[in-house]
């Protein structure tokens, strides 16, 4: 589990992203169960490709930056872009996600709405084009995934899982698949405007946190609602994605129909991956307990072809 201090000065960055070809002016530290992080390789030692093949022999797909070298690792992603047409799928996805969360959380700091709707758009483009070469399936895009409780990570992942099922579910389109991972990646954009304190809480919230934290959907959704990129669906993603079927959801209790499809799409794969994540108060749930909680649900809260799709869909191979 990536500790709280990691969460407040260092960032997650996937293995994947890296390269030994363009410069990397940045630390590179390994995250730590307790205290700081581990040293792993200073900027001032050059980046070598064979360091970084023995990392993903080891089983290490995640290394963290500090968060005051941002920019130095922005710099590297967009240099590695110049070669995106020779990486491997997994390479392609995590060059992908990292270059989506440089622009977006670039976008967040600034608060800039309309920056964070364009970088939803950028990374659901590209996915939806991943996704229909048929060169990843979601499964496998779960090994490449990072997973920790980062705001973006959380939501490239949901968006991931959506698209994935759409695709699974008869979703061919690739203007739709596009603006559903968008959707996703936008559903918790209001969140931003809850307190830090409330978000982390480590056990469970009280009666007032829990109000507060039920206000991201509606907040989310009113900040989106006048742009004219996003279309109604994508919109419902960001207001319905806690809504479920019998009503017991927020922020209104909606039942059933009154749920749009996409949203429905949404609501399981943040359920799936707030399971499968680290969080600050417990670690992560395996796969196969994740779809067994989804499916003891599915019967009144979540649609059952969407949960059985997904649950489907992340069965090992």
């Amino acid at each position: 589990m990536i500790t709280k201090q990691a969460v407040d000065h260092y960032l997650p960055i996937a293995v994947e992203t890296l390269s030994g070809a363009e410069p990397a002016d940045f630390d590179l530290f390994f995250p730590s169960t307790g205290g700081r992080p581990v040293l792993f390789r200073s900027r001032v030692v050059p980046l070598a490709d064979a360091s970084l093949q023995q990392l993903a022999r080891s089983g290490v797909r995640t290394v963290l930056i500090a968060s005051s070298d941002r920019a130095a690792y922005e710099q590297h992603l967009h240099a590695r872009l110049s070669t995106c047409g020779k990486l491997s799928p997994a390479g392609r996805y995590a060059l992908l996600t990292g270059t989506a969360r440089s622009v977006f959380e670039g976008a967040l700091r600034g608060d800039n709405v309309a920056g964070m709707v364009c970088a939803a758009e950028q990374f659901g483009t590209g996915l939806a084009d991943l996704l229909c070469d048929g060169q990843s399936i979601l499964r496998e895009m779960f090994d490449l995934m990072l997973h920790d409780y980062y705001t973006f990570t959380h939501s490239a992942n949901v968006a991931t899982y959506c698209a994935g099922v759409a695709r699974a579910l008869g979703i061919s389109d690739r203007t739709d698949l596009a603006r559903i991972a968008a959707g996703a990646l936008l559903h918790d954009i209001g969140k931003r405007k809850i307190p830090r304190r409330v978000l982390n809480a480590p056990g469970k919230l009280s009666a007032a946190q829990r109000e507060a934290m039920q206000r991201h959907p509606q907040i989310g959704f009113e900040e989106l609602a006048g742009d004219p990129a996003l279309t109604w669906s994508q919109l419902m993603m960001v207001y319905q994605h806690h809504e479920r079927l019998d009503g017991r959801g927020y922020p209104v209790g909606v039942v059933g129909d009154e749920l749009d499809p996409w949203a429905k799409i949404c609501g399981v794969a943040d359920v799936f991956d707030a399971l499968t994540c680290d969080r600050p108060y417990r670690m992560a749930m395996s796969v196969a307990s994740a779809c067994e909680f989804l499916e003891r649900r599915a019967v009144n809260s979540f649609d059952q072809e969407i949960v059985q799709c997904l649950t489907t869909m992340m069965q090992p191979k």
